[in-house]
């Protein structure tokens, strides 16, 4: 996937979506209460943003899963500690461009590298932008 392509798909700017996951959760909130369901707020914003995520994109084909290959605990260990610096700023690049560019650019980005980055992209992201909302004064009676 080009940057062209991933521009194309993205239609509002960060902002608008931070302005959106904040209407959102206001209604999810209200909604909950109706209920009468306590929940935590971040937990609930968690829920939001996973299911704004899962509405903006398409649906993507999944590769196919194929047989990983036999590796010892001690090879996969010492894999894991190799790709954790590069994960790590994978991470970071990914989350400088949800706020540059968008959520969904970061998502599509994530999906094209590997299964594990796009979960810890949201849980990142989920963090990230509930620091943003907090910080904004609609969020301040939390």
């Amino acid at each position: 996937v080009d940057m062209q392509e991933l521009n194309q798909k993205t239609e509002k700017t960060p902002e608008e979506e931070i302005r959106e996951l904040e209407r959102l959760l206001a209604e999810k909130r209200k909604t909950l209460e109706e209920k009468g369901i306590e929940k935590e707020p971040k937990e609930v914003f968690r829920e939001v943003f996973k299911e704004y995520v899962q509405a903006q994109k398409p649906l993507l084909p999944q590769p196919p899963a194929g047989q990983p290959p036999a590796v010892s605990d001690e090879q996969k260990r010492k894999a894991d500690e190799l790709k954790q610096k590069e994960r790590q700023e994978q991470l970071e690049h990914l989350i400088g461009v949800s706020f540059e560019k968008g959520l969904l650019d970061a998502v599509t980005m994530a999906e094209t590298m590997t299964p594990w980055l796009l979960d810890e992209l949201h849980d990142r992201l989920v963090d990230e932008y509930y620091d943003k909302l907090l910080q904004s004064d609609r969020l301040k009676e939390l």
